[in-house]
């Protein structure tokens, strides 16, 4: 197993970030100003995308929660949802956000790679992942108890940053510290493959950029019409510059009635 040092370097920076500005984060990241609002809609746009095409009235398991950015979107396909996220802080919002929601039914604080066991062998419908991949220490063995944990005809569906967005190249800071290990959507489509997935796909989930020109509201604006007309087309080279963060689906394919094609 990769060492799990970004993993710990992750945990102790939200859970710092976190006990300061509480459930107040969620408005932070995603509503301060036009890229983050656009890159936070169009995800939702992707997640939706996914989700309508999927069967309804799942048990849901969301590894690396957060907050619960996008655990409402989740919930509209959900009979139940399980959280597992690695930040005790993050969990604490989640438990007070979530207290009256029967759905939600638990909240595991622990590294996914590592303490998946605390499962205790449960598995479920489907199992999301929302832009906290890139964070964990090894994305074989994230992909690896995903599978285990999935029913057959599960749906893993990851969100997860790409490495060859053109404000990561531009920016050192997005090549050092929490960022440093994100994974290359070709790569990641490598090993669901390998791992026994079957459908897999690979889209779009946020466009735009936070350097000249497109760093204002009108390059949102760009960025969303731009992305208006490619999140439903599979992810190539020609987008990668543009293309903030991808998202990618696959079924665990054992028994083949009853499947909706994608």
């Amino acid at each position: 197993m990769e060492n799990n040092e970004i993993t710990e370097e992750t945990r102790e920076h939200y859970e710092d970030l976190i006990s300061e500005v509480g459930e107040q984060y969620f408005n932070k990241r995603w509503m301060s100003n036009p890229v983050a609002r656009s890159h936070y809609h169009q995800t939702v746009k992707a997640i939706n995308h996914i989700l309508v095409r999927c069967p309804q009235d799942l048990d849901v398991l969301e590894v690396g929660s957060g907050p619960g950015t996008w655990t409402n979107v989740l919930l509209e396909v959900s009979r139940t949802l399980k959280v597992f996220d690695i930040s005790s802080e993050f969990l604490k919002v989640m438990k007070h956000k979530y207290q009256s929601e029967s759905r939600v039914r638990d909240f595991i604080c622990g590294d996914f790679v590592e303490d998946s066991a605390r499962l205790n062998g449960e598995q479920f419908d489907m199992i999301f992942s929302g832009r906290a991949l890139e964070y964990m220490s090894s994305k074989q063995q994230v992909v690896e108890n995903c599978y285990d944990h999935l029913k057959d005809n599960g749906y893993l569906v990851i969100i997860t940053k790409n490495p060859m967005w053109r404000d990561k190249r531009l920016s050192k800071k997005d090549n050092e510290g929490i960022h440093r290990a994100q994974i290359y959507w070709k790569d990641l489509s490598s090993m669901f493959y390998e791992q026994g997935f079957e459908d897999v796909k690979v889209l779009p989930a946020a466009m735009g950029s936070y350097h000249f020109p497109l760093n204002n509201r009108a390059g949102a604006c760009i960025s969303d019409l731009v992305f208006k007309f490619t999140f439903k087309k599979p992810m190539n080279e020609s987008i990668d510059a543009l293309t903030e963060s991808y998202l990618i689906i696959g079924r665990k394919a054992v028994n083949t009635k009853n499947v909706v094609k994608l």
